[in-house]
């Protein structure tokens, strides 16, 4: 884990004047949810600034560095509970031009936990709590498809597939263990607009 943090900041210091180096500042809308916690997709944002080191005319590897707000919401009999789970997320993605300007990309993301919370309301009345069990790291599978415009301009849609188990054992209370057995990864759906320099 260390020296793939190692080499992607390697990555990113390259100057940027180099030809074969681009950036992209990005921003978009998530649409995420937790799998066994019968909920509903909970939107938020993402931004950050992704780097493109191209190794040919139609093959480049891509990480950089996003805030991603992610959990999920459910509503029932009128109570709505919301899991905010907020991440650090660095994908490293390879991607490939297959025709002009449209490309497909593929690859790890590796996500850090920077704050969670659960929201609840019930007929205007909100209540909101700090919480400790989600687990700080986050191990995700991403695939999409994008298209690059000439003039900068970018769009693309992923979809992240969580594969490390986010919800953590809590502890113990009259020999009864609570979230011991619960299992839920990550799913999100990402649309993205950016612009690459």
């Amino acid at each position: 884990m260390k020296k793939l943090l190692f080499v992607l900041l390697v990555l990113l210091s390259v100057p940027a004047t180099a030809q074969n180096i681009l950036f992209a500042p990005r921003v978009g809308l998530n649409l995420a949810d937790m799998t066994n916690a019968g909920g509903d997709l909970k939107p938020g944002i993402n931004i950050g600034l992704a780097g493109e080191y191209m190794l040919s005319e139609g093959f480049s590897i891509e990480s950089g560095l996003f805030y991603s707000m992610q959990g999920t919401k459910v509503s029932e009999n009128g109570v709505t509970v919301k899991m905010k789970n907020d991440y650090i997320n660095i994908p490293v993605y390879a991607k490939a031009y297959l025709a002009e300007g449209f490309n497909v990309f593929a690859g790890p993301q590796f996500g850090f936990k920077v704050s969670e919370k659960v929201e609840a309301s019930l007929i205007g009345v909100s209540y909101s709590e700090d919480l400790d069990m989600i687990e700080p790291f986050d191990f995700s599978i991403g695939i999409g498809f994008g298209y690059q415009f000439k003039q900068g301009l970018q769009l693309s849609a992923n979809y992240n597939l969580g594969l490390t188990n986010t919800i953590k054992a809590l502890s113990s209370f009259n020999d009864i263990e609570f979230l011991d057995d619960v299992n839920s990864k990550n799913n999100v759906i990402q649309l993205n607009v950016g612009w690459r320099f």
